[in-house]
């Protein structure tokens, strides 16, 4: 049975169809490109967005964007904790359908067990403690935090976007080793 890399052989292809099939598993997004790796503009967007949210942040007024964030977290929280509360109660009925459940024989037994436990671990994975009404806090302290923030945040992006450029590079070098080594084939 040809896998996605082999069916190439299955199909009468060369060898240098197959390197060239295989190498697929080792240049992410080169179909997009003829086979070679191709810079994504994701890493350069987001750098532009996290230059602009700084640019923003540093120009805003710390009070109004503290109280405008600060409205939108409590609606954000009562809609979180609302489908919370109808999600609990389904987890809540499903548990009680597992544990009535009797299992077609004692190979089963550890299946149910299975699923308490994983309806358990959902459960104790909720979240809405943390979602109640939020805390008032000084808006300049805020706004300096969301200020620092976003300087990390700008600086991950731009690290995250000088990783996939030399990527990019090493992977066309690459490219271009396996092209020396084995021509591509004309399709």
């Amino acid at each position: 049975m040809p896998t996605g890399y082999t069916a190439c052989i299955d199909d009468g292809g060369s060898f240098a169809d197959y390197v060239w099939s295989c190498s697929r598993a080792f240049i992410r997004n080169g179909d997009d490109n003829e086979g070679r790796p191709a810079e994504i503009p994701y890493y350069r967007e987001s750098v532009a967005k996290s230059e602009a949210e700084l640019q923003r942040l540093s120009k805003a007024d710390p009070v109004a964007e503290y109280k405008a964030w600060f409205e939108a977290k409590k609606e954000s929280n009562a809609k979180y904790l609302a489908k919370n509360k109808v999600v609990r109660e389904k987890y809540n009925q499903m548990r009680m359908r597992v544990s009535d459940w009797v299992p077609p024989s004692e190979l089963h037994e550890n299946m149910k067990k299975f699923m308490l436990e994983q309806l358990a671990t959902g459960m104790e994975s909720d979240m809405s403690k943390y979602w109640g009404e939020p805390e008032p806090q000084d808006p300049y302290e805020w706004h300096a935090e969301q200020c620092f923030q976003a300087r990390e945040r700008l600086e991950r992006a731009r690290e995250s976007l000088q990783k996939h450029l030399e990527w990019v590079e090493a992977g066309q070098k690459w490219v271009d080793q396996l092209e020396a080594s084995v021509p591509k084939p004309v399709k």
